[in-house]
Parts: structure tokens; sequence; C-alpha cells
């Protein structure tokens, strides 16, 4: 079980909900992270902010990681899968709204949680910690794409380099007998992302991808989830897969902003 803090009102695909904002707070090995991690779930909790700490089981690279164009972006967003680690320990995703259309209200709500995390994050003293704020942009599920509106809103950090965070979900269930490696193979070259996350749950086997981009070309998005959904379902009909493209509002690090 990953799951290692959920809110009680934390819905299912809490992050999937579109045009709905959320940060991760990413952190790699440090001592007693993930208590230090579920203090602050607490505090959110308080705020109306629903929370969950989460501790990845497996992580792997994938080719886009070394595009020399998003060299830096995932060096910044994900320093630990750049530098060939396995997990980055536990991470804590709070969701901040579930929808809100205007530019000063979404950036007004990245002002409030950087401000409190700022402060809040000071418990954690070791280890690379990553906060981003994100927005989900477009969803694409059963062949259908869904797009928030606005679809892309003005970032609150000035030096976002990739605007956005593509992700593809693949749910197996416990009987499906699946391995990471085995998934990983299976996607082969042809299928375009900067690494794959591995999540145990009670329910079965969760794998998570990651890519960053400048723009979004929907067409190809589509052709790769259809792709996705194929190798899936070459082991398994009981599979469930969907794909979400988040827009990068502001990010930082733990000691020193990135801007």
């Amino acid at each position: 079980m990953t799951v290692v803090y959920r809110s009680q009102d934390y819905p299912v695909g809490g992050t999937r909900c579109l045009g709905g904002m959320h940060l991760h707070v990413d952190c790699s090995e440090a001592y007693d992270v993930e208590s230090k991690l579920t203090e602050i779930a607490n505090v959110c909790d308080k705020m109306g902010w629903p929370s969950k700490v989460t501790s990845i089981t497996r992580a792997r690279q994938g080719t886009h990681l070394q595009h020399p164009e998003y060299e830096l972006d995932y060096s910044l967003h994900t320093p630990e899968l750049k530098a060939g680690k396995e997990t980055f320990a536990s991470y804590l995703t709070v969701l901040l709204s579930t929808k809100d259309e205007t530019q000063a209200g979404v950036l007004g709500l990245c002002h409030k949680a950087r401000q409190f995390l700022e402060g809040s994050l000071s418990v954690i003293s070791d280890g690379e910690v990553v906060v981003e704020i994100e927005r989900v942009s477009a969803v694409l599920k059963d062949d259908i794409i869904r797009i928030a509106m606005p679809a892309v809103i003005g970032p609150a950090g000035k030096n976002i380099r990739a605007p956005f965070e593509l992700h593809h979900f693949v749910d197996f269930s416990n009987d499906s007998g699946i391995e990471f490696d085995e998934w990983i193979d299976r996607c082969g070259e042809g299928i375009l992302v900067g690494g794959w996350f591995q999540f145990d749950k009670v329910s079965g086997r969760s794998f998570r991808s990651v890519r960053f981009a400048r723009s979004l070309d929907l067409f190809d998005l589509t052709s790769e989830a259809r792709a996705i959904e194929r190798a899936a379902k070459s082991f398994t009909q009981f599979v469930r897969t969907e794909t979400v493209v988040e827009q990068i509002l502001d990010i930082w690090r733990l000691k020193g902003a990135l801007h």
C-alpha cells in the first residue's frame, strides 16, 4: 500500500478533475519525511484543502528524459529521475480547487499556497524537495478529449520553461500479474515519455508516466493514448487508461525559489 495518508474527503481521481488545481511536494529520501508530510497534510485539511501522502514503489527513466530541449525541465521537476534513482521516496498532493476559470482567481490561489508552504516546509531539512502547482488543462479518456476553459492561464512563475506536463494513467487489477519492467518493455520506443512510476495499491498496480511539452498536439496525444491502451490490453482487457495534461503554474525548490 503506497498511500501513507489520505483525507476523508479526498476524492478518487482528485488530480484528474478538469480545470482543477493541485500542488505536489516531491521529496527524496530524508529522515522521517512521510510523517512530516503527513503533518503538513493535516494542516492543509484544516484549511479546506484535501490532501494525500503517497510513496512511489519504483521509477524508471524514459527516452524523452535525454531530449536536449527538455534536459533542464527534467532536472528542475524530477531531479531524482534525472539522476537515475529508483524512487522519490514520498510526495504530498494537495487539492487547491475543483475549478477556477479566472486568471486572478488562479494566481491568487497560487500565491496563497506558496506563502503557506514556504513556512510549512521548514520542517523538512534534508533531501531534495520540489514544489509544483498545476492546473488540469485537458483529459483524454475513451477517445474523448475534454479541454478546460480557458485551456491556458498565465503562470505565476516567471521562468517556467515547458508549460505542460503530460501523464498517462494505467491501472491493472491484482490478478493481471504484470511487472513494472515488463510493462516498460512492452511500451518500447513507440511511446515517448520521460519516465514511468509504479504505485502499489490494495486494488491493484498502477503505472504513471511523465513528459514535458512546450505546446500541445492533440492528434499526437490521442495517438499515443491509443498506443498505451493497446499495450495495456495486450496483457488483459481489465485495465483502465486515461491521459491528463497539466499546465504548470508555479515551481520552486525548498531552499530558494527558482525565480
